[in-house]
Parts: C-alpha cells; sequence; structure tokens
C-alpha cells in the first residue's frame, strides 16, 4: 500500500531529492499518470489560457446569470476600483474582481478552469492574476504556481471528496483559499514551511463554511465568496511574510476539514435544504425560478 501523499511527504520528498516542491509535483503526476513532462507543461499552459479568457469574458460579462441573481458584480466593483475608493487596497479589489469575475462566468454557464470545482474558480485565477500584474511574475512563475496548487489539491484529495455536496462549501471555496495562498506563497519566493503554512492559514479561516446555494443554484452566496476567499488567501501569504505560523500544522488542517466535512448536516451541503437557501428570500428566489 502507497503511503498517503501529505504536506510532510511532499516536504520529505524536496529534500531527499533536493529538488523544488515544484519539481516534486511534477515528478509525482509523470509518474502516476506515465504522461510526459512536455505534456505536462503544455497542458497547464493550455488550462493558463482558459482561466485568462474566462476572466476577460467575466470582466465583460453583461448578462444575468439563469437564476437572475447576478448580473454585472465585477463591472460594479470595476468603477469602484477605477474611482479609487478602496480602503482594502489596490491588490486585494484586484483580487476580489477578478475572483468575482470568474466565478459571475461560471454561474453564467461561460467556460473556466475548475479549481478544484466550479464554484470556486474564480479564487486561483483572482489571486494568481492579480500577483502577476502587480508584481510581473510572468507565465513560467504562474505554471509554477498551478502546480504548487495541483500538489495542495492531490494532498486534500486523499482525506476528502472536494465538493460541497460531500464536505460543505470549506472542501470548494476554502480548498481553493488554501490553494491560491499556496501557490501564491511559492511564487513571492517563500520558503517550503511557509508554503504549506500559507495553506493552513487560509483553509483555518474557512472551516466550517456551508454549502447552502440559493435556488440550488452557483450563484448566491457563491460569486461573492469566491471574491472573499481570494483576499483571504492573500492575507494568509502576508500574515506568513510576517512572520506568523499556524498552530495547527498543515495536515492536521486537512484532517479537521475532513471531519467538519463529515460532520455536516446535509441540509448544509449542497441540497438547498438550510441557511440561505431557507430565508424568506432565498425561498422567494426559488420559487420565482421555478
Amino acid at each position: 500500500m502507497k503511503p498517503l501523499w501529505t504536506f510532510e511527504n511532499w516536504l520529505l520528498l524536496a529534500r531527499e531529492k533536493n529538488l523544488s516542491l515544484v519539481e516534486v509535483v511534477l515528478e509525482k503526476e509523470i509518474e502516476e499518470t506515465g504522461s510526459k513532462r512536455e505534456t505536462i507543461i503544455n497542458e497547464l499552459e493550455k488550462r493558463l489560457k482558459v482561466m485568462r479568457e474566462s476572466l476577460e469574458a467575466g470582466l465583460k460579462r453583461e448578462k444575468h446569470t439563469p437564476g437572475g441573481m447576478i448580473k454585472d458584480e465585477s463591472k460594479i466593483l470595476q468603477k469602484f476600483f477605477a474611482d479609487n475608493s478602496s480602503f482594502a487596497g489596490t491588490g486585494a479589489i484586484k483580487a476580489a474582481i477578478y475572483a468575482i469575475a470568474v466565478a459571475q462566468e461560471n454561474a453564467g454557464m461561460g467556460r473556466i478552469v475548475a479549481l478544484p470545482t466550479g464554484g470556486s474558480s474564480g479564487i486561483v485565477p483572482g489571486v494568481f492574476f492579480s500577483l502577476d500584474e502587480e508584481k510581473k511574475l510572468g507565465d513560467e512563475k504562474l505554471k509554477e504556481g498551478l502546480l504548487i496548487a495541483a500538489g495542495v489539491g492531490m494532498v486534500v484529495g486523499e482525506k476528502l471528496e472536494m465538493a460541497g455536496a460531500a464536505g460543505g462549501c470549506q472542501a470548494e471555496c476554502g480548498v481553493a483559499g488554501g490553494m491560491a495562498a499556496a501557490g501564491a506563497m511559492y511564487m513571492l519566493g517563500g520558503k517550503e514551511a511557509e508554503v504549506f503554512q500559507a495553506f493552513a492559514l487560509a483553509v483555518k479561516n474557512m472551516l466550517g463554511l456551508v454549502c447552502d446555494p440559493v435556488g440550488g443554484l452557483v450563484e448566491v452566496p457563491c460569486v461573492k465568496r469566491n471574491g472573499f476567499a481570494a483576499v483571504q488567501a492573500l492575507l494568509a501569504v502576508d500574515l506568513v511574510r510576517g512572520g506568523l505560523k499556524s498552530v495547527i500544522p498543515p495536515d492536521e488542517v486537512v484532517d479537521a476539514l475532513a471531519e467538519i466535512g463529515r460532520l455536516l448536516p446535509s441540509s448544509l451541503k449542497e441540497t438547498a435544504k438550510g441557511g440561505l437557501a431557507q430565508t424568506k428570500t432565498g425561498l422567494d428566489i426559488s420559487e420565482k425560478n421555478r
């Protein structure tokens, strides 16, 4: 029986083989899929291209989503940003705008990259593309960030299914926030342990996040939640860069994530039978969309 893919084992492999965290993920992918290195890199480039296209489309989107709850959220925020009205700062508001734009594109049946799911698809692009613009990272660095995010997804995937129906939104937006934070920390030159610490802090803050979509649609609260998670991922990175650490180790954070997902009632796992979906307004919207 092969050992579980954990943060601890990932770090051990990197140190034993004197490889970067990115190279360890590449080796693992080559070994498990039988793909050539250049094939994997090409697939990363394709996904990066789709992520960019979904962002561009989302920033321009003006149509209502199928449930009519989301229309031009990203445009509203773009105007706010252009007016220099943000107190949160350039990086944070830009990440939120980008994350919401991609999530809006997903809710409107556009083409996105599931990271790790459609409902959380805006978080990694929001963080990565805002950082790219602010720090001039370039595509090679962005591809490395995606590999780190993929490695994180593999670690989490050993313990739980990343779907709102299985573990609540913590298993979607929570995990995506952790993927984004880890990838961002790596791209900004963080040390190996710091990459995993960024993941831990980002995910800990979203433990217990329920999946309560109004009308059963990936619109409310999903789209705006992507924006919040992107900003929280950036804050996790800054907290680690500033010297803070997670008291609970990253692998134990994953254990807690999995346990909480099992404990959440079905009413809070994508069934629209609890939470915001069952508020008076939520029920009215649901009835209207029938």
